[in-house]
């Protein structure tokens, strides 16, 4: 873990009724890669009691925690974009039913406010030089797909297929995914309804795609993301070109869902 940062709001705007996009600057941020899209970072906010956010430091390479009623919560989100002219950071927070204090704080952000940083994580979300592209995953993962999508070789083939929620809209535009690649995707939308079995599985196998040269992004729901890694490594799908990351669990808090979280990832 690299040193924990301060970032400031710089701006914060509704682009969708699902999505927050909140625009952060702060010194280190030049840490960034170029080749960033949908690149993991955590962000930490101060609990509801606190009138000033503490981070944890980095004391001979081991991360030291504020006491427990300073820690501050943590939550994972994707690098949206990242402007190394403006030294800008954009993250797009999903807008829930039922808040938390990440989706809280994205939605009234002022400029000046202060949030804590760390990362980016390492680990690539796609194999550039595959003949085609597959992404897969819901409104959590849509970030780091549009990421994705703006970074891939101009002229390859993207089929995209999401996980929307009942009643939300079949439509990239209406759901705020503003990519800067338009030529090539193919966009598919299917219903969230937690039996992935019949609504995901089912829509990949009417898409009949060829997996012998493809790169594939799965991120979202636990069970949507642990089924269809296991399909496509049964259907012989090199590790090197399948990425896939569970972003939370149904049911579940980050807190909880931590530890499985990490042990799907390592299996």
């Amino acid at each position: 873990m690299s040193e924990p940062l301060l970032l400031t709001v710089v701006s914060s705007t509704q682009i969708s009724p699902f999505f927050q996009r909140v625009t952060f600057t702060g010194e280190g941020l030049q840490r960034i890669p170029d080749e960033s899209a949908g690149l993991h970072i955590k962000l930490f906010f101060k609990q509801s009691h606190q009138s000033e956010l503490v981070l944890p430091r980095l004391v001979d390479d081991r991360v030291q925690w504020p006491e427990k009623h300073k820690k501050p919560v943590s939550r994972t989100y994707s690098i949206r974009r990242y402007s190394r002219q403006f030294n800008s950071l954009e993250v797009d927070f999903v807008l829930h039913d039922h808040p938390g204090i990440a989706c809280d704080f994205a939605a009234q952000a002022s400029p000046g406010d202060s949030v804590g940083f760390a990362g980016p994580g390492p680990k690539r979300l796609y194999d550039s030089l595959s003949g085609s592209f597959l992404l897969v995953g819901d409104l959590s993962a849509v970030p780091a797909i549009a990421a994705v999508v703006d970074e891939l070789p101009e002229g390859t083939p993207v089929y995209v297929l999401i996980e929307v929620p009942e009643n939300a809209p079949l439509s990239a535009v209406e759901l705020g995914i503003d990519c800067l690649r338009q030529v090539n995707i193919t966009w598919h939308f299917v219903t969230q309804t937690f039996d992935p079995e019949v609504s995901l599985l089912g829509k990949l196998k009417q898409l009949n795609l060829d997996y012998s040269n493809v790169s594939i992004t799965l991120a979202g729901e636990h069970h949507s993301v642990v089924l269809l890694r296991d399909y496509f490594r049964n259907k012989g799908v090199d590790s090197n070109r399948l990425y896939a990351v569970p972003y939370w669990r149904n049911e579940l808090n980050e807190e909880a869902y931590h530890e499985e979280r990490h042990e799907v990832m390592e299996a």
